[in-house]
């Protein structure tokens, strides 16, 4: 159940056993809700409800019109602490703090109510080519006219999350898989129809699946959606996929190689799920091949021999070669290694969160 304030006699809490109290308390915390306690009119009790992470105290001193007034305050600051922590500062969605208690509020709804609902992932599609001609301040605009259109489009109960960079995720109910597809397709065609600013026309690929379980877990769907999202960007974009149980396919291995001095920070980077591929993360020293290998290295080593090793994997016929350089600052040196084909670039100190998503935008472009 979606509870917004929780109210519990003290009596309950005092003979309640310590570690379920505690998981009771923290699970409150973390979702942010806020935890009443009544008791008697005792400076000890208080002081021992507080310490407990009481958010407010009511004894018999304390009237019901006070207790209302006390109640609708901390319910504001709930709802400044959901926009400050829980809503993303540009488009105006949730973000990702937000996710894991609203699946869990929509799998409790489907427990107790049988309501299915759906968990769709949407992407602009080249979104990095409105960056690169039209600058980031325009991508900016475009992501969050992109967030409200989308709104716009959803019913007052459905959930817009911004799932990372230009992905977003819709929480919605649906009587349906038939039902899932045509709210998103909805969607997809006011994207396609609207003209944004610089007068831009973007669309978006969506992949979606179908939650009737729940055992179903939220990292299980998402992948379930993310597999039909890349089907739709693989079909040509601009398309809802719905999630469909194949048969398995024996998967091709990507290797990503990087320079070896930089693996040892980006070991515990999460490499993308793909229906289609196997990825192996190793040094860039070590013989492993693959038809499709996307190398991660320094630009002062790529640009040695007038970037002899970017030619050589360029004219690789047995192989799909792509580059991301590691560069100081953004300087003629790293113009000259984009124009010789390096694919992309990221500045040091090296943000692995940054080059993982980076990775997860090169996953989607594979052919």
């Amino acid at each position: 159940m979606h509870v917004d304030a929780m109210l519990i006699d003290y009596e309950i809490i005092r003979m309640t056993e310590d570690t379920l109290l505690k998981k009771l308390i923290r699970k409150l915390e973390t979702a942010f809700i806020p935890l009443i306690l009544i008791g008697p009119n005792d400076p000890t009790v208080r002081q021992v409800c507080y310490a407990l992470g009481a958010d407010d105290y009511w004894d018999e001193t304390v009237g019901i019109d006070e207790r209302k007034i006390r109640l609708q305050r901390l319910l504001r600051k709930l709802r400044a602490v959901s926009s400050s922590i829980l809503v993303d500062e540009l488009t105006g969605a949730f973000n990702r703090k937000y996710l894991q208690n609203a699946y869990r509020r929509r799998t409790s709804r489907l427990e107790r109510d049988h309501q299915l609902f759906a968990l769709a992932i949407f992407d602009l599609d080249h979104f990095k080519r409105i960056n690169d001609l039209h600058g980031h301040p325009t991508g900016d605009l475009v992501l969050t006219e992109l967030a409200a259109l989308t709104k716009q489009a959803l019913r007052q109960d459905d959930e817009l999350i911004r799932f990372g960079g230009e992905e977003f995720m819709v929480l919605f109910s649906a009587d349906n898989s038939k039902h899932a597809a045509e709210m998103m397709e909805r969607v997809r065609s006011r994207i396609e129809r609207h003209t944004f600013p610089n007068g831009l026309k973007v669309t978006v690929s969506i992949g979606l699946t179908i939650i009737d379980d729940i055992l179903m877990d939220l990292e299980e769907m998402t992948s379930e959606a993310d597999e039909a999202l890349y089907q739709a960007k693989r079909n040509g974009r601009n398309q809802v996929i719905l999630y469909a149980t194949a048969t398995a396919k024996e998967k091709l291995e990507v290797v990503i190689k990087v320079e070896k001095t930089l693996l040892p920070s980006l070991s515990r980077i999460e490499l993308p799920f793909h229906p289609k591929y196997d990825f192996n993360l190793v040094a860039d020293d070590q013989k492993t091949t693959g038809s499709i290998q996307l190398y991660v290295m320094p630009l002062e080593r790529l640009a040695t021999s007038d970037f002899k090793l970017v030619k050589q994997w360029k004219q690789a016929r047995e192989a799909f070669i792509d580059v991301i350089a590691i560069a100081d600052e953004e300087n003629q040196l790293l113009g000259q290694a984009l124009e010789r084909g390096v694919t992309d670039y990221c500045l040091s100190p090296l943000d692995p969160h940054q080059l993982e998503e980076q990775i997860r935008q090169w996953v989607i472009r594979l052919p």
